[in-house]
């Protein structure tokens, strides 16, 4: 491998890399295929959808204490609350920067080559 890699000029580590995304289903053993279950053991059976968090060290400890203190998974936890939640439970800046980031901005117009701005009438449209 070190070989192969050295002979294209590379470091052994990108040329790996390089390798293995190139494989395919196709080239192992059919017998392999066949074996291969159509969902993975630890696929949730119940839950469609999965993401990893990264905690800073105060959430995560906050985390673990209430896991702790009500016998629930960090998983049942972060669900409960997210089930709970409403927009007027997170920061004012977010609900600002969402704000911002609806309201209709100022456009060039598309019949003239020139960069002047077209205002926008009190319906966030252009009137021609």
């Amino acid at each position: 491998m070190q070989n192969a890699a050295t002979a294209a000029g590379v470091k052994t580590a990108p040329w790996l890399r390089q390798m293995v995304r190139q494989i395919t289903i196709t080239d192992f053993p059919a017998s392999w295929q066949e074996a291969r279950p159509a969902e993975r053991s630890h696929d949730s059976r119940t839950y469609g959808t999965r993401f990893m968090l990264r905690l800073d060290d105060p959430t995560r400890e906050k985390l673990e204490e209430l896991s702790t203190h009500f016998e629930m998974s960090a998983a049942e936890i972060i669900r409960h609350l997210i089930a709970q939640a409403t927009p007027e439970d997170f920061p004012r800046s977010w609900h600002m920067r969402a704000a911002e980031r609806r309201v209709p901005q100022t456009r060039p117009s598309r019949m003239s080559h020139t960069h002047e701005k077209t205002p926008l009438n009190e319906k966030g449209t252009i009137e021609f």
